[in-house]
């Protein structure tokens, strides 16, 4: 996934792992998670952080069909109407009949993490675009800056059993 960020310009330096708590799920305006699995665990860990778990396909998918999605007049105000535009979209469509989940490319073949790459891309543009943010990643648990970067949460690798590596 390195090489793919890479090719594209993007810095992988800074990034660096993180065990995904309790305490950063509560401090965080919005979760976004790769999988349906791995929003339930955010879920069950901080039951209060429902309204505010989203998968990144979900996420884009509410973000561009929603008409108040850019009615916010600054990247903070956009953000903190995410929850709501989201439980709103659920509500109106409880059954989504678009695939949610984006798969786990680790032990793939380069073909998977190529497609992988390109759902992600494609959906944090499309999150990006309407939020009117940056697209460089920061940690997930601090809150999204006034203006400045996105969260980009890193994909669980199967064999964790804890919540996971952000």
């Amino acid at each position: 996934m390195a090489s793919l960020l890479q090719a594209r310009g993007l810095d992988t330096g800074p990034f660096t792992a993180h065990q995904l708590t309790a305490d950063a799920i509560r401090s965080a305006t919005v979760v976004i998670t790769m999988t349906r699995a791995q929003r339930a665990a955010v879920v069950r860990a901080v039951p209060e952080a429902v309204r505010r778990t989203f998968t990144l396909l979900e996420l884009a998918h509410v973000l561009s069909t929603s008409p108040g999605a850019r009615s916010a007049s600054d990247d903070a105000a956009r953000w903190a109407q995410v929850p709501e535009l989201v439980s709103l979209e659920r509500l109106n469509h409880p059954a989504l009949t678009r695939e949610l989940d984006i798969e786990d490319p680790y032990g793939r073949s380069e073909k998977v993490y190529r497609r992988v790459f390109e759902r992600i891309t494609s959906a944090t543009d499309t999150v990006c675009g309407v939020l009117g943010t940056g697209r460089q990643p920061w940690l997930l648990g601090s809150k999204p800056p006034r203006s400045g970067p996105l969260p980009v949460a890193q994909p669980q690798p199967r064999h964790s059993s804890s919540l996971g590596r952000l």
